[in-house]
């Protein structure tokens, strides 16, 4: 007997109930189909599973089960609080799947379902109005993610989705051609549940992971990905805060005895502790295995200048102009040329190479020259750890794809098993990939769901007419 559930709180309130409820009544003809995991992909996926039933006539009961007291944790934090729902809707499937260190190649039959344009839709139907700013990144316009829980709320609620919140789910099993689930709350009362067809979506959770290898799924260990490097090195010294808009990022590994060197472009931004911005965040997220592996010690080489052709040797022959443009000023003036580059930044690259910033441009020598040129081109950091990005909070790993058909995320070793958001071996760089995932996954999921469900009852028709 499964008992009540810790109440639910804020604006979610109506969606507390007893768990006493989950025990399906003998002989009532309803399928009834479990979401694991009150996130996005549940969430998305438990909405169209009850719309798309509803709609074809499907008896269908649909149940999200959560383990903490409160929904869509996750999207709450999204982007700062904001919510970054997605990335730009206008670029196509293959462009946005090159987002994705981790299933890039598999998640274009499903964005060919339910990609960005249709997700824009989704939310707009929804009465989300959404903007896109210079970077791609798409906001409610409202710059608060309240307005996108409340609307996936509403959804939920519309459509007759049951959502039982403080109920953990402690194991997972299928026998007589249905699951089930034992759950636990904070009080660690004991209760049970059985369903049709089990929907896993609680995130990167070692206990999930469990429960697939459990039924027959590899996994791929996880590991984090999108974070911060932690570097000391002298020259980033006092430049917390200060951002270069484009440089080139690049990390040197050896993968199974073979060279392999990872680049980025983009911002970088120093930190209190080392560097951030998109570029470093994308390198980490692309080098998250290798990062792992070398626990987190690396040198990276950041070239602060990647426009300038012939690298070294193009660097040195526009410092050679710019010494004879202003042979008189201090090359580390208050208002002499820094090649684009924030004049803090410029400054401490200049001592590095051991040039006094009070130099005039016509005393240095050739030599100090050609060492600030290979400095602005190739600097080496030595990175000694991993720091937390707090916008996103992503894992690299999860069931491998190679066990999910990806039309429907249903599993292709257990009928009725159906997998969506970071539960997969699927994880994208900053920028709304993450919630993408989760939305297209769970959108596919839930509509194959329905669509199993139909199937399903017309059996249970067919039979009992016979």
């Amino acid at each position: 007997r499964a008992l009540p559930a810790a109440p639910a709180t804020g604006g979610l309130a109506r969606f507390a109930m007893s768990s006493a409820q989950g025990a399906r009544p003998d002989g009532n003809g309803v399928s009834r189909m479990i979401v694991v995991g009150g996130g996005p992909a549940g969430f998305m996926c438990a909405v169209e599973a009850a719309r798309a039933a509803r709609a074809a006539g499907t008896p269908l009961e649909v149940i999200i089960l959560e383990a903490t007291s409160k929904v869509l944790g996750k999207v709450k934090i999204s982007g700062g609080g904001r919510c970054n729902v997605l990335h730009d809707e206008t670029k196509g499937a293959k462009l946005i799947s090159e987002g994705y260190p981790r299933g890039d190649k598999p998640l274009l039959s499903a964005f060919s379902r339910f990609g960005p344009v249709q997700t824009a839709d989704w939310f707009r139907a929804e009465g989300v109005v959404l903007k896109t700013e210079g970077d791609g990144r798409m906001f409610p316009v409202t710059d608060s993610s309240d307005t996108i829980i409340e609307a996936l709320c509403r959804a939920a609620d519309g459509v007759g989705v049951k959502v039982r919140t403080g109920q953990r789910v402690d194991s997972v099993s299928k026998s007589e051609g249905r699951f089930h689930l034992s759950t636990s709350n904070r009080e660690k009362d004991k209760g049970a549940y059985e369903c049709d067809f089990l929907m896993l979506s609680p995130g990167s959770s070692r206990l999930a992971f469990q429960w697939a290898a459990t039924l027959g799924h590899k996994v791929e260990p996880g590991v984090p990905s999108l974070f911060t490097f932690t570097c000391s090195d002298p020259v980033l010294q006092g430049l917390a805060g200060v951002s270069v808009q484009d440089a080139e990022v690049s990390l040197p590994f050896k993968v199974r005895g073979r060279k392999k060197t990872l680049r980025e472009r983009g911002p970088v931004l120093v930190t209190h502790s080392g560097v951030s911005g998109p570029a470093v965040l994308r390198l980490s997220a692309f080098g998250a295995r290798e990062m792992h592996e070398v626990k987190y010690s690396a040198k990276m080489t950041v070239n602060w200048l990647p426009d300038i052709d012939r690298g070294e040797a193009g660097a040195t022959e526009q410092l050679e102009s710019m010494k004879k443009v202003f042979a008189a000023k201090q090359i580390g003036g208050s208002s002499g040329p820094t090649l684009g580059l924030p004049r803090r930044i410029f400054q401490a690259l200049v001592e590095s190479t051991g040039i006094e910033l009070d130099a005039k441009w016509v005393n240095v020598r050739a030599a100090d020259i050609r060492k600030l040129a290979a400095r602005l081109v190739r600097s080496e950091l030595d990175i000694s750890g991993k720091g937390a990005f707090k916008e996103e909070f992503v894992t690299a790993g999860g069931v491998k794809l190679e066990g999910v058909e990806m039309k429907t995320m249903e599993s292709k070793e257990v009928p009725g098993l159906f997998f969506a958001g970071e539960v997969l071996d699927v994880d994208g760089i900053t920028g709304g990939y993450n919630l993408q995932a989760a939305w297209t996954t769970g959108w596919n999921a839930g509509r194959a769901i329905a669509a199993a469900a139909a199937h399903l009852e017309a059996s249970h028709t067919a039979a009992s007419s016979s």
